[in-house]
């Protein structure tokens, strides 16, 4: 009799363990559209589609040594093309249409890039964008940049990006994002 319990105990649970069941959700994205354009990473930045990045050389805490100095400018362009190195202006599409987007979460009331590292990055260090003509953009204004595609050829517009201090720097790495938007017609 001993053995028939034990028996029943357990068969007892491998019922329970398999009638047990998991439940979860699968998402699946995609996006079905008729754009011929895609944004790059330009000249100065590492080439990605979409989403790229731009590097900037290291720069000494006694060249930010006081709130409003600058330093380490460095250019980069967004690029617009058919994704293969052409154009992406059709019959259709003949203008793009970029902007920065202000209420990104790394930018600031004063309309520059703060550090996202916080207190394990460079302090009193922020980043300022600058336009082909190396005039402040004050990220917060959302202002628009136009452009005509060429019709041979990838279009790119330029920007700048540099160190700004505002106090006296401590040495660390910097990061940042900035969200843009391009549209076309």
């Amino acid at each position: 009799m001993k053995h028939i319990k034990m028996a029943a105990l357990g068969l007892g649970l491998v019922v329970a363990g398999s009638t047990s069941a998991d439940t979860g959700l699968i998402t699946f994205l995609g996006t079905v559209s008729n754009m011929t354009c895609v944004v790059s990473g330009g000249s100065g930045s590492n080439g990605a589609f979409a989403n790229f990045s731009v590097s900037l050389d290291p720069v000494l805490t006694s060249t930010l040594n006081a709130s409003g100095k600058t330093a380490n400018r460095k250019g980069y362009e967004v690029t617009f093309s058919d994704g293969k190195g052409g154009s992406c202006a059709s019959a259709t599409i003949t203008k793009a249409h970029f902007r920065f987007v202000g209420s990104s979460p790394s930018v600031n009331i004063d309309g520059r890039m703060k550090n996202v590292l916080g207190f394990t990055g460079a302090q009193n260090v922020e980043m300022q964008m600058l336009d082909d003509g190396n005039n402040l953009i004050n990220l917060t204004n959302h202002a628009r940049k136009d452009v005509t595609l060429a019709t041979t050829g990838p279009t790119s517009l330029k920007f700048g990006v540099q160190y700004y201090a505002t106090g006296v720097a401590t040495a660390g790495n910097f990061r940042s994002d900035v969200i843009y938007e391009a549209y076309y017609d």
